[in-house]
């Protein structure tokens, strides 16, 4: 499938991107190079999306956002951070539909994973162009990324795992998300990750 067909189809449909991932062999020094480069673009369309308001609405940047105030002091920090989430989910993925006999191994939702991230940064571009123009519907395609993105990673998990029903892959999905988000928060509150002084 073209990367335009696959791209568009993806969001039409994320059944598609584990078949078609599946397909394709890649290596784990593969996976580590788009790791980094989704997690330092979306540094970069994080920033970028958090300046335009300051800039076009006078305000200020560090007030707009505790993640704006990362970015703004220390974006190495938020890059980290932003591997650490991708890799946290894709374990998630993994070992949560293992647990349950699921078939899908850690390269592959590490693949799909990345790949989602992929479609939400243009996305993300597509939204920076909104800010400029009608504010109002960047915020309301935000939303509708956001709902999209957990909607296509329980579908992608299901389609990895070989599972029957996407309601049950969703809320055991949401339990393993909460209890993770949970011991991440608590680990990063320790380390005085949230405090903007401290950043």
């Amino acid at each position: 499938m073209r990367f335009r067909n696959f791209f568009i189809e993806s969001i039409l449909d994320p059944g598609v991107i584990h078949k078609e991932l599946k397909a394709i062999v890649l290596s784990t020094s593969d996976l580590v190079q788009a790791l980094l480069f989704i997690s330092i673009a979306s540094v970069v369309v994080t920033y970028i999306t958090f300046w335009l308001p300051s800039v076009l609405f006078d305000r200020t940047l560090n007030d707009l956002n505790l993640i704006a105030a990362i970015v703004s002091k220390n974006p190495f920090i938020f890059v980290i951070l932003q591997c650490a989430i991708l890799l946290m989910i894709s374990l998630i993925i993994t070992f949560g539909g293992q647990f349950f006999s699921g078939e899908g191994t850690f390269n592959n939702a590490l693949a799909g994973v990345l790949w989602i991230n992929f479609i939400l940064l243009g996305v993300n571009f597509f939204q920076i162009l909104l800010i400029i123009s009608i504010p109002i519907l960047a915020d309301f395609l935000a939303l509708l990324a956001s709902l999209w993105s957990i909607w296509a990673l329980v579908v992608f998990s299901k389609e990895l795992h070989g599972f029957n029903s996407l309601v049950v892959t969703g809320m055991v999905g949401l339990i393993l998300f909460t209890f993770a988000v949970l011991i991440l928060g608590s680990l990063l509150t320790f380390f005085g990750f949230v405090v903007i002084e401290g950043v």
